[in-house]
């Protein structure tokens, strides 16, 4: 079955008439038609619902007794249980008054009863009555729609009044801005300066007004890279609203880093990869090679600190390779059945940290969790944490994080993993992407971070496939560092 178009807004409520006498149906669609409605007539039940599904009217005036074939009660109940005309008002038009019929209507979906004669001032205001509110709960519905989309988008929206306040703006907008209660005063231009260049000058002069063909001028707010993150653009379209809306303008931020730096983008990466593999190779081939044709004649300090150079750099090529083997095989990882005791946690917890040289780690584990196990294996609980331990000592600026680790019981057996360093806070586009496949989070992406940056998408994948979610914050207490947050299922 193809999917159906979305239909145009209407301007006409459409209105529907069936009746078996002409007269009658002449007559009402007299009354009706200075009342701007588009007015469509029907002489029996079958033609009448072949009309509904085509036209798919506001309002059907449906006569109950019709003696070929279907019947205003037999309509009006197919209507009902058609699922794409099951909203349609039906006026049932009768000249039976009896509580019965009435009964048998209410029973068929009717929403309303109009008595033969009818007063031709009752049949528009009753008709009018009905238009209004179908008018109004299509607005509802795609209200509800329309603010759906926004929040689930992966762009910005803002509205800003006149004065460049801003009155709305969904979570999207509000990660790029970092919204708050602190810029609650502020207006839009002064929490963009904050961040941001705004780029071409020229495109920004004057704002907020925007007129005539200055609205369909593409605007950029760039954040300069830095050490820790490379340059991120935001493009910034505007609508300019009609005078009586909530706001005066709807703003967009879409993010373009990647669009504006694709081909740097695909360089950086095969120069990343190349020289990960290619430099570490080097040496360990050349200290081989020398080894091999001079070894025998070199002094025993000279040849060891070829062995040294060959074995350090064996290692390095090891930990690129090991790190891009983990990335693909984190789903056979996944698929153990063997659960990890939560219990286990501190003990792995020092067994990560030891083989990361790093002193400064503890780890509480709440009392209630301590029989309690989630569906991680040891060996894929140790790899979570390693590499989120590898990171926080990788981007802290001594090498020398100081990380806290806990476990905490959530609803509906469920546990919270986090870990928390006091390394260095990430800026929005970094907690956007810190899980993507080769993301370093360094400027010039030159290859000298250790790994190829894969390991927390091999985390994101293990965190999966056991049913969990992970996160990652700035820490919430206004100091440097980040916050990673697991949360598990508890099975056993």
């Amino acid at each position: 079955m193809p999917y159906q178009q979305i239909p145009p807004p209407r301007s006409k409520a459409i209105v529907l008439i069936v009746d078996d006498q002409p007269a009658i149906r002449r007559i009402m669609a007299r009354i009706l038609q200075t009342d701007g409605y588009e007015l469509h007539t029907a002489s029996n039940g079958r033609e009448a619902l072949d009309l509904a599904d085509r036209l798919r009217p506001d309002v059907i005036l449906l006569d109950v007794l019709m003696p070929d074939g279907l019947n205003g009660f037999e309509v009006c109940e197919a209507l009902r249980k058609n699922p794409a005309l099951a909203d349609i008002a039906v006026i049932m038009v009768t000249a039976l008054d009896d509580r019965e019929s009435r009964l048998k209507g209410i029973q068929s979906g009717a929403d309303d009863f109009i008595v033969k004669p009818f007063d031709p001032v009752e049949l528009q205001a009753r008709i009018e009555n009905i238009t209004k509110l179908n008018r109004y709960r299509r607005l509802l519905v795609e209200r509800l729609k329309f603010e759906w989309v926004v929040e689930e988008s992966d762009e910005g929206y803002l509205l800003v009044d006149e004065h460049d306040q801003i009155s709305y703006a969904n979570g999207r907008a509000q990660l790029y801005l970092g919204l708050g209660s602190a810029t609650a005063h502020e207006s839009f231009l002064q929490i963009v300066q904050k961040q941001y260049n705004c780029e071409p000058k020229s495109s920004w002069e004057n704002w907020p007004v925007i007129l005539g063909d200055r609205a369909t001028l593409v605007r950029y707010l760039i954040r300069p890279e830095t050490s820790q993150s490379p340059a991120f653009w935001l493009e910034l379209t505007a609508l300019s609203l009609p005078p009586g809306a909530d706001a005066s303008h709807m703003l967009r931020l879409r993010d373009v880093t990647r669009q504006m730096s694709t081909r740097k983008d695909v360089w950086q990466l095969h120069s990343m990869i190349f020289h990960k593999l290619r430099t570490p190779f080097s040496s360990v081939l050349m200290s081989l090679e020398l080894l091999n044709d001079y070894g025998a004649d070199m002094p025993d300090e000279e040849r060891q600190t070829l062995y040294s150079t060959a074995l350090n750099q064996a290692r390095r090529l090891n930990l690129v390779i090991d790190g891009m083997l983990k990335y693909v095989d984190a789903t056979a990882l996944a698929s153990h059945q063997d659960a990890t005791p939560l219990v286990y946690l501190p003990q792995l917890v020092v067994r990560v940290c030891e083989s990361l040289d790093l002193t400064k780690a503890t780890c509480h584990v709440a009392a209630d969790l301590e029989e309690r196990a989630i569906g991680l294996t040891e060996d894929s609980l140790s790899m979570v944490l390693w590499e989120v331990l590898r990171n926080a000592q990788k981007f802290h600026p001594l090498q020398m994080p100081q990380v806290e680790i806990s476990a905490v019981s959530l609803p509906n057996s469920y546990v919270a993993i986090q870990i928390r360093d006091n390394g260095v806070s990430l800026s929005p586009d970094q907690l956007i992407a810190v899980w993507q496949p080769y993301y370093q989070g360094e400027r010039d992406f030159t290859g000298e971070v250790p790994g190829a940056g894969l390991g927390l998408t091999a985390v994101a994948m293990l965190i999966w496939q056991v049913g969990g979610e992970y996160k990652i914050y700035n820490r919430p207490d206004d100091q440097p560092g980040v916050v990673v947050e697991f949360i598990l299922p508890q099975v056993g």
